[in-house]
């Protein structure tokens, strides 16, 4: 049963899908990710978050936070799905975007709506969900999107790191000011 993740890319105003193509860039992060999940442990004891720092997973002692959650809230941009205007070409050791927004309305950034993932569907032997984020353009200049990225929120001790766990580089896509696209991530397995 083959793992296949599409990006998509949708202006929000007229529904017209303006990139959709299959991720090219799952990266050490999501190795990362599977190994916790299985082994309830870091391979070698420790991970890269997007600082660059090397960190060691543990369970959190209160149980409050999930691991591997990309379910961030609207402004946040330190996880769920994350764009950039950078085209430097994927590597599988990425850790980061190479040029991401900021969320705000001044040069260069956007604002970020909820990071919203969907329920897991059947459908004809192929099961699939998606990750969803709006972007919207409110500082005053067209911004180009070039890169797109998924991080998830991982818990060392009672304090919350983010790991890339995608990188995509896709073609020019303009968001122009006062516009919102929807990135979207489709996870499928076919059976």
């Amino acid at each position: 049963m083959p793992l296949e993740v599409y990006l998509k890319i949708t202006d929000k105003e007229t529904g017209k899908v303006e990139y959709y193509d299959r991720s090219h860039s799952w990266n050490i992060g999501m190795l990362v990710v599977l190994f916790i999940s299985y082994a309830q442990a870091s391979p070698s004891n420790q991970y890269k978050d997007t600082g660059g720092t090397l960190r060691t997973y543990s369970t959190p002692a209160d149980n409050s936070r999930w691991w591997g959650s990309a379910v961030a809230g609207s402004g946040v941009d330190s996880f769920g799905i994350l764009v950039g205007t950078d085209s430097t070409t994927e590597d599988p050791e990425d850790d980061n975007l190479v040029q991401k927004c900021a969320q705000g309305t001044g040069t260069g950034q956007l604002q970020y709506g909820s990071c919203v993932v969907g329920n897991a569907v059947n459908a004809s032997g192929t099961m699939s969900f998606s990750i969803a984020r709006q972007i919207s353009n409110n500082s005053g200049a067209t911004i180009t999107l070039r890169e797109v990225g998924l991080y998830l929120g991982i818990c060392v001790s009672t304090t919350q790191y983010y790991i890339c766990c995608i990188r995509d580089v896709i073609g020019d896509t303009p968001v122009t000011t006062g516009s919102t696209k929807i990135a979207e991530y489709i996870i499928t397995m076919v059976n």
